[in-house]
């Protein structure tokens, strides 16, 4: 093993992602634990350049802090829709669920413009 002088640069180190993850994972509840798992195997199968533990690491990186109810709405919205086999990976996933829940009384406003609301209940006389 050659090790840099100047900057510790150590060349026959290799990190072990497989460690991180499991801890990483351990986090989570078992059902999300169990998706995250699902849609990450779907991914890895069908995008060649996602098909490495270092991705999966950063995904898990960067949605560790993400309440369970957006990634559960994150996860669910990106296996609805098929997302893996158009090409999105594991950084388009993470964007999804860290937007899953952003803006939302925002999007309720106008989606009550488009769809329209109950009217109110009134009394007989």
């Amino acid at each position: 093993m050659k090790i840099c002088p100047i900057c510790g640069f150590n060349e026959g180190y290799v990190y072990d992602y497989g460690k991180e993850i499991r801890e990483l994972e351990k986090k989570f509840t078992p059902q999300t634990r169990l998706l995250i798992r699902k849609i990450g195997k779907q991914i890895s199968l069908s995008i060649t350049s996602e098909n490495n533990k270092k991705k999966y690491w950063m995904f898990l990186k960067q949605i560790e802090r993400t309440d369970k109810r957006s990634i559960t709405k994150g996860l669910d919205t990106f296996y609805k829709r098929g997302l893996w086999l158009e090409g999105k990976g594991f950084s388009y996933l993470a964007v999804i669920i860290k937007n899953a829940y952003k803006n939302s009384e925002k999007r309720l406003k106008i989606e009550r413009k488009v769809n329209g609301t109950t009217p109110p209940i009134k009394e007989a006389k």
